[in-house]
């Protein structure tokens, strides 16, 4: 793996840390490689983290609700 700096995107002028996997495939004399800007994996990163922390909440909630449901109703 290689961290190296990149222009962010097209159309922009700075650059963004992208972090690349490069691997040989020997047999046929190639050299294959894929990268992501690790900007865009800490923002899905954060929009999945504060998803989880919603779909918690609202579990919570039903949960609370439920539980005062059925002491009330005893």
């Amino acid at each position: 793996m290689y961290t190296f700096h990149w222009r962010s995107s097209e159309g922009s002028s700075g650059s963004g840390e992208k972090l690349s996997y490069v691997k040989s495939f020997e047999s046929w004399g190639w050299i294959i490689g894929t990268g992501v800007y690790t900007k865009e994996v800490a923002a899905d990163y954060q929009r999945m983290q504060t998803e989880l922390w919603i779909v918690f909440g609202i579990i919570g909630g039903i949960s609370l609700l439920l539980f005062g449901v059925s002491s009330t109703s005893s």
